[in-house]
């Protein structure tokens, strides 16, 4: 199913792309490593994700992006990924809106909706988001929040930081924190980037530490700080 959603996604934003001024539209694509543990058991995660983004003339956007990745944890593997759909307003300052999204874990699927805002400074730049995911499936239900901020030392070096914290009242019944930190450097003249983060977790009486590698290209934007005030930077 997930599959298919981010597929319909890509061919639509394919079928729009002629029809709209190439000023507007804006994307990214880019492979990502994720080492994890929590406690005592390690995993890897590995994956492509990608967004397109297109602003219209009114002031408003309309934003697709998705992930899909693998997941090896004790000699086994399986497939995780979302795909999300943005609409909101925004300008060079500020931008607010609002998102729904598709979630699969180990084939299980879950439905996303919330709330999401950027703040935009002269060399810093902020978001915060809040949600609700359902997994019908396995009854799981709960809500998260988290605020990330990026401070560019230049327009193509960033230093980032976010926190996190979400809740599961059904069959889990907890709640967990992450606290993260990492950058992004793009190279000079080129649409490539290099990002990397560590985050760490805190869930009950047990913690997971998480370190990130990926390989970004931006497509329309001249700068990171450039695709997070008008490229496909709503990550609610």
């Amino acid at each position: 199913m997930l599959k298919k959603l981010l597929a319909g996604a890509a061919a639509t934003a394919a079928l729009m792309a002629p029809g709209l001024a190439a000023a507007d539209n804006n994307a990214v694509v880019g492979f990502t490593y994720n080492s994890q543990e929590i406690e005592s058991t390690d995993w890897d995660r590995y994956g492509v994700n990608g967004g397109f983004s297109h602003d219209f003339s009114n002031g408003t956007l309309l934003q697709f992006d998705g992930a899909s990745e693998r997941v090896d944890v004790i000699g086994c593997c399986f497939a995780t990924g979302y795909a999300a759909v943005h609409y909101g307003t925004r300008n060079d300052s500020y931008g607010f809106g609002g998102f729904v999204s598709l979630e699969e874990f180990s084939g299980v699927s879950g439905l996303g909706l919330g709330v999401e805002g950027q703040l935009h400074m002269r060399n810093q730049a902020f978001k915060g988001w809040v949600g609700w995911l359902d997994f019908e499936d396995a009854d799981l239900q709960g809500y998260a929040a988290q605020i990330d901020g990026a401070y560019f030392v230049s327009p193509n070096f960033a230093i980032t930081r976010l926190i996190s914290h979400a809740s599961e009242e059904e069959d889990i019944d907890a709640d967990w924190n992450t606290y993260g930190i990492g950058g992004e450097w793009r190279f000079s003249g080129s649409p490539a980037s290099i990002a990397f983060g560590y985050r760490h977790l805190e869930i009950e009486d047990a913690d997971g530490d998480t370190w990130t590698l990926s390989h970004n290209f931006d497509l329309g934007t001249d700068s990171l700080q450039e695709r997070a005030r008008s490229g496909p930077s709503f990550n609610g």
